[in-house]
């Protein structure tokens, strides 16, 4: 089994250094969408953060609970649940 592993690392180094351009295509793409992520994440959890952390209102402990349980979530359960 070991020697699979090993296979396959030397296989994706290969890969890698062959500099062909469909894997950096496919590579890039990853990154954009990764970025782009992130990137919306951050525009609408910054401005939530900010209000629950720094503002008093009526049910923030129960908004603040009910992120902290979705943190508990698997991230499949809550793409079904957001699907």
């Amino acid at each position: 089994m070991t020697g699979k592993i090993v296979d396959g690392m030397i296989q994706a180094f290969q890969l890698l250094f062959s500099l062909d351009p469909e894997i950096y295509t496919i590579v890039f793409r990853s990154l954009y969408v990764s970025g782009l992520a992130i990137a919306m994440a951050v525009l609408w959890s910054i401005p939530i953060a900010a209000v629950l952390g720094l503002r008093n209102f009526r049910g923030k402990r129960f908004i603040r609970g009910s992120f902290n349980a979705f943190i508990g979530f698997p991230t499949v359960v809550l793409g079904l649940i957001l699907f």
